[in-house]
């Protein structure tokens, strides 16, 4: 919210933005219309509590390019042999709070039983996280220090925010 205020007096011309946490939604919108500066999302739309869009918004494919993912990550564990070792695991860092990560998540949920059905499902692992770099490493390292008999993890994100985070975990 800083970076916009400073953005708005500033007298920007237009503001494109992808919120790290879309509760900030309509307060972004309202500093933007105070200042009478344009601004369009991006990625992740800027919305009321009920989903609906605030201002003009510019996306990805999000459940595609999770699915492009997930193929890539089930095609990795089966060429690998993988599917059928014990000390193989999924983690899935997921981001229920943001309207563009949820639909990346199912595509690699889904593309993964797709190729591989029900392969590791017993070994599959999921933790929930904001932007927040330190949360997302916090509860990474929780799921990996409960299951100390996985020696070779499988990460999909929906962020590099999680990305950096699982592999510092796992570096540690």
């Amino acid at each position: 919210l800083q970076q916009v205020q400073t953005a708005v007096a500033d007298q920007a011309d237009c503001i494109f933005i992808c919120v790290p946490d879309q509760s900030m939604s309509a307060s972004v919108v309202d500093l933007c219309k105070e200042g009478n500066v344009p601004v369009v999302s991006v990625d992740d739309g800027l919305i009321d509590e009920n989903g609906k869009r605030l201002a003009p918004w510019y996306g990805i494919d999000a459940y595609n390019i999770g699915k492009a993912a997930g193929e890539w990550m089930a095609n990795y564990a089966k060429d690998n042999n993988l599917l059928d070792d014990p000390t193989a695991g999924i983690i899935y860092a997921e981001m229920p709070t943001v309207n563009s990560c949820v639909p990346r998540t199912q595509g690699e949920k889904e593309a993964w039983k797709a190729i591989n059905g029900d392969a590791m499902a017993d070994r599959t692992y999921s933790f929930p996280y904001n932007a927040d770099e330190n949360e997302a490493y916090v509860n990474c390292m929780a799921v990996i220090t409960a299951h100390p008999e996985i020696k070779t993890w499988l990460v999909m994100t929906a962020s590099e925010t999680a990305s950096n985070a699982a592999a510092a975990a796992l570096e540690e």
